[in-house]
């Protein structure tokens, strides 16, 4: 899944733009919920052995309710979440690894 921005006045703002500003702003978790809720609405129709590929920003992996948000969005849209893979940079799984680790094991859950 690929967030992009297209501004009237703008024109293309790229990710490196807005994501660390949504992240400063701590918008990134409803940002993030709103575009895998779109994506899964849209690959739940894709052929079965296609995956959805979704990255978490480290900001992310320190909030606790990171998994369960998931989990709802996939419920909510009836996407299988086998076909989901969360995609985890090293940088975020050390930013708190404790808390990583927990929405980790809520998700393989």
């Amino acid at each position: 899944t690929l967030a992009r921005w297209t501004d009237r006045d703008l024109g293309m703002v790229p990710p490196s733009v807005f994501i660390p500003i949504a992240e400063e702003r701590g918008i990134i978790g409803p940002l993030s919920q709103l575009v895998l809720r779109k994506a899964t609405e849209a690959a739940r129709n894709w052929p079965k052995d296609l995956f959805l590929s979704f990255n978490l920003s480290p900001s992310q992996l320190v909030d606790q309710n990171t998994g369960l948000h998931i989990l709802a969005i996939l419920d909510r849209t009836g996407f299988d979440p086998r076909r989901l893979e969360i995609e985890i940079t090293e940088t975020g799984l050390m930013t708190d690894p404790a808390s990583a680790e927990k929405i980790v094991e809520d998700l393989r859950r």
